[in-house]
């Protein structure tokens, strides 16, 4: 999908974020962190959130997603394998008490563990995982309706 809201804009925390923690994006991990806010908003029309989701975010990266959808739905589970982002990602959420911060690999994560259970799944994957990372959640997530997801290569 493309952004019909102008030119790609970088979001202020994402910015703030990589020089305050010294965090650069691992290519081994296929890293590629959001940093058009104009993405933001067409996510959000993707997802078609409502204030009752919970959404399933994989690939927390720097947090600007997150923070995004914080306010806007029931509850956000984020799952970031990188541990060296999760103070970024700490700084992301602190202001938020319906998020859930797992540092794991969503690849081995128990998703039926999740309470509440997720409802729509958001994802900025990594190409290598897309296609499993996907198909776990529609295999193990059977009360979610709706799935937006980017794919970084």
């Amino acid at each position: 999908m493309v952004s019909d809201d102008g030119p790609p804009q970088p979001t202020q925390p994402s910015l703030r974020r990589m020089r305050e923690f010294a965090i650069r994006p691992k290519r081994e991990l296929g890293q590629n962190f959001l940093i058009d806010s104009n993405m933001l908003g067409v996510i959000e029309r993707a997802a078609e959130l409502a204030c009752d989701d919970v959404v399933l975010e994989i690939g927390g990266g720097l947090g600007v997603l997150t923070e995004h959808l914080a306010p806007l739905v029931a509850h956000v589970h984020v799952v970031e394998l990188d541990r060296g982002l999760e103070p970024a990602l700490r700084d992301a959420i602190d202001p938020f008490d319906n998020v859930t911060l797992h540092v794991a690999d969503a690849m081995r994560l128990d998703l039926r563990a999740l309470g509440p259970q997720p409802t729509k799944v958001v994802a900025n994957l990594p190409y290598g995982i897309a296609a499993g990372a996907i198909l776990r959640t529609i295999e193990e997530l059977d009360g979610v309706r709706r799935w937006v997801g980017m794919v970084q290569k």
